[in-house]
C-alpha cells in the first residue's frame, strides 16, 4: 500500500501578528499562531492564483512556537473622512491619529504540512514555487516576512 506524503514546510518569523478579528479598537491582540486562512493566502500567492481562483484538494495542519510576547505603539490614521473611527473613548475626526498598542509575537518558528489529495500532480509545481518564490513570504501582516528554513518531502504520519 502506497504511503500518503505531505510537504512540510519549515518558517521563522522575527516578529509576526496574526490578528485577532473582534479585539478593541486600541489594543490589537494576535493569535498565537496563524489561522488556516492566511496560510492558505500565503500558498495562494505564491503559487499565483488570480484574484477569487482556489487550489482545491489541499489540506493544511500548522504548528509553532514563539519566544516571547511585546508591545509596539504604532499610529494609525484616519483618512476617510465619510467614515470616523470609533475609539474606546470618543469618536475621532478625519485625518486624526489614534495610538494604538499592537502585541507582537517575537522570535516565531512555523511548521506547516500541506496534504494533496493528488500529490504525485500537484505536488510538484508547489515545490518548485516554493524553492523559487516569485515575491518574498508574508505570513500575516504586509510586514511580517517569513523566512522559508526548510522544505521536505515527509511521510505522512
Amino acid at each position: 500500500m502506497d504511503k500518503k506524503k505531505v510537504i512540510r514546510l519549515i518558517f521563522r518569523q522575527p516578529t509576526a501578528h496574526y490578528r485577532i478579528g473582534y479585539t478593541q479598537m486600541n489594543l490589537h491582540r494576535t493569535l498565537p499562531l496563524p489561522p488556516p486562512s492566511t496560510i492558505i493566502g500565503m500558498i495562494h500567492s505564491i503559487m499565483g492564483c488570480k484574484k477569487g481562483e482556489t487550489m482545491r484538494g489541499i489540506d493544511i495542519a500548522i504548528s509553532g512556537n514563539y519566544e516571547s510576547i511585546f508591545y509596539q505603539y504604532q499610529t494609525f490614521r484616519n483618512i476617510n473622512p465619510d467614515k470616523p473611527v470609533k475609539s474606546a473613548y470618543k469618536e475621532s475626526h478625519p485625518g486624526k491619529t489614534m495610538p494604538n498598542q499592537v502585541q507582537l509575537l517575537n522570535n516565531v518558528y512555523l511548521r506547516i504540512y500541506i496534504e494533496f489529495e493528488d500529490f504525485a500532480k500537484d505536488a510538484p509545481a508547489m515545490l518548485e514555487k516554493f524553492q523559487n518564490p516569485p515575491m518574498p513570504f508574508i505570513i500575516g501582516r504586509r510586514e511580517d516576512i517569513a523566512i522559508l528554513e526548510d522544505i521536505e518531502i515527509k511521510p505522512k504520519i
